[in-house]
């Protein structure tokens, strides 16, 4: 039968991707941060509204009844330290374990590019709020044209942001991992497994909730904001990869490189 699914994520990890892929099977009702606004289905949010939410959506994967829908249902939520989601822990925990899901644990093995993707990630944000009254974290294809001069070119990294920025992901990929670690069905993936293989990535996430692999049709895409090529995105890389020799900062900076520095 078929599975619900919540997919718990840290920014820059291809979540948003991975949803919109989703959502163009006729099976999969896939949502996208639901709990990270201040309204939730015009409601402000509160810890019963969230409980609510959860028992109307996934009511289909309820493990005491009978379960006949064909259809999965699921969402993805950014579990962060300093900034919860879930406005109860443990009560959603509770409460999410009555029904039949796969909990997905979304991480990026390249954490430093994640890191000079969330920087690049705020200051797209900031120049769209200036520019065109609506901030804006990601580049879809449809309104690339549309964000003009408030895209971004390569930027210099200042050092204690990045290692900061990294510090920030660690803590909550290690948060994230101990609360999905009592649910029953845990699969971790990674940006690296999605971007890898796309059709073969979303093949097998709908064969882990029990769907029909789909011929999957041709839609917008979410855009890369940072370049596969760190030198194309990263003004002062030379200086970043010479500070961080012999480090694991450096070896990930490096591995973003078509060409490696100084060599």
């Amino acid at each position: 039968m078929p599975k619900g699914f919540l997919i718990y994520f840290a920014g820059r990890t291809g979540s948003t991707f991975l949803v919109e892929r989703l959502k163009e099977h006729p099976q999969i009702n896939a949502f996208g941060e639901r709990f990270g606004t201040e309204l939730l289905d015009g409601e402000p949010q509160t810890g019963d509204g969230q409980i609510a939410f959860v028992r109307k959506k996934l009511r289909p994967h309820l493990l005491r009844e009978e379960q006949t829908s064909p259809i999965s249902v699921g969402w993805k939520i950014q579990i962060h330290p300093g900034n919860w989601q879930i406005i109860q822990l443990q009560r959603f925990k509770k409460v999410v374990q009555e029904y039949d899901l796969v909990h997905f644990h979304l991480t990026r093995e390249n954490v430093v590019k994640q890191a000079v993707s969330s920087l690049r990630a705020r200051e797209l944000h900031n120049r769209t709020s200036e520019e065109l009254g609506h901030g804006y974290a990601n580049v879809r294809s449809n309104f690339s044209d549309r964000l003009g001069a408030a895209s971004i070119e390569a930027m210099e990294v200042e050092p204690k942001k990045l290692e900061q920025m990294i510090e920030g992901i660690r803590r909550s990929e290690q948060v994230t991992a101990e609360y999905v670690a009592d649910f029953a069905h845990v699969e971790n993936i990674t940006y690296e497994d999605i971007v890898g293989d796309k059709p073969k990535f979303i093949d097998w996430f709908c064969d882990t909730i029990g769907q029909e692999k789909i011929e999957w049709p041709e839609g917008e895409e979410v855009l890369k904001l940072t370049n596969d090529d760190l030198r194309q995105s990263i003004s002062n890389i030379d200086e970043l990869v010479e500070l961080y020799s012999g480090s694991e900062i450096g070896s990930m900076l490096e591995e973003g490189l078509s060409q490696p520095v100084g060599r």
